[in-house]
């Protein structure tokens, strides 16, 4: 997939995306990915296969939807420029290696209210005192005590779902709405992703989902 560039959309009607799936595309920028992915039936079919997005060597942010359970070993191994990540409330579980070589990662934002399982080696360790982790209210003191998340110095509450009121899925884009790389949105539907709000000299980073 080294053609593939930009921002690729994966349809609704996947509900799975396989081993290796988008392994070394390498221009790719931003993957929005479809709302009902799901684990398929036994062992390893998994709603995110291993290695789906590894190498891709562009990627800015990834934000997983609801109803994935598990990230998978070397899901985005080796993504150089990924700087943000969401994961959603249904993950109770996250490999070994998942962002292993992911050391620009400044935020994750994980809305699991139990601690997920966390692999050795999950996230790269040169991040583990840079990068902060943004969790529901009332759990920062669970991850904090969570193998694995505890070696993470910054944990805080997640503010991103105040400004969810303001910016819903089916409002247009306001004035001051910008995406991580500092671009002004147009108006119309935010395609899913991780945006800033600004107004009135105030920045809030928020979760279109």
């Amino acid at each position: 997939c080294y053609n593939l560039s930009g921002t690729i959309t994966v349809p609704d009607n996947i509900t799975r995306i396989a081993n290796y799936a988008f392994e070394a595309c390498v221009s790719v920028e931003h993957f929005n990915l479809p709302s009902k992915l799901s684990d398929g039936q036994g062992y390893g079919k998994w709603a995110i296969g291993t290695n789906a997005f590894s190498g891709c060597h562009s990627l800015k942010d990834l934000v997983v939807p609801d109803g994935v359970k598990r990230i998978t070993s070397n899901m985005c191994n080796d993504c150089i420029e990924l700087t943000d990540v969401v994961l959603p409330s249904t993950v109770n579980y996250i490999d070994g290696s998942s962002f292993k070589g992911c050391t620009k990662l400044t935020s994750i934002h994980i809305q699991a209210t139990t601690p997920p399982y966390m692999g050795w080696g999950a996230f790269d360790e040169n991040i583990l005192q840079t990068c902060t982790v943004y969790v529901p209210k009332g759990t920062v003191d669970a991850y904090k005590a969570k193998s694995g998340w505890s070696d993470f110095a910054n944990i805080i509450e997640d503010q991103a779902t105040n400004i969810d009121k303001t910016i819903s899925s089916t409002t247009t884009a306001a004035d001051g709405v910008y995406n991580i790389n500092g671009i002004k949105m147009p108006d119309g539907k935010l395609p899913t992703g991780i945006y800033v709000y600004k107004r009135n000299g105030k920045s809030v980073k928020f979760v279109k989902k």
